[in-house]
């Protein structure tokens, strides 16, 4: 059992391992991610990226839960304002299915450029 954990530790801070964290802009969910990353950095594992979901436009109807949203959103980047964040805006029902899917790509996209690029830069650094 002890040899299992060890292995676990070291596939955790290797270098090829990468920890996203996601996350609704919700206060429990701000919560358990603020312990996760403590307790992660705790045990020097970093959190490569966050992603934010269901994240309210202007024009959502609940204003009172729309300005709840806009102060979580502002503590996760002043907060963890090291870590890349990309946000993925609430799409009005639960993703299910390709077609739900599809709507996904770009962000899922921009979250791969953006630690494929970081990454680049990383090793061009070396």
């Amino acid at each position: 059992m002890k040899r299992h954990f060890e292995r676990i530790g070291c596939l955790l801070k290797s270098s090829q391992t990468k920890i996203i964290l996601v996350l609704n802009p919700e206060t429990p969910a701000f919560e358990e991610t603020a312990r996760t990353i403590k307790v992660l950095s705790y045990y020097k594992v970093p959190v490569s990226e966050m992603v934010i979901n269901r994240v309210a436009e202007d024009s959502f109807p609940y204003k009172g839960y729309l300005n709840s949203q806009k102060k979580i959103l502002e503590k996760i980047r002043t907060d963890y304002r090291s870590i890349p964040q990309i946000q993925i805006p609430f799409l009005g029902e639960e993703v299910k299915g390709d077609t739900q899917l599809t709507r996904l790509v770009p962000f899922m996209e921009q979250l791969f450029h953006e630690t494929l690029f970081s990454e680049s830069q990383k090793s061009q650094a070396r």
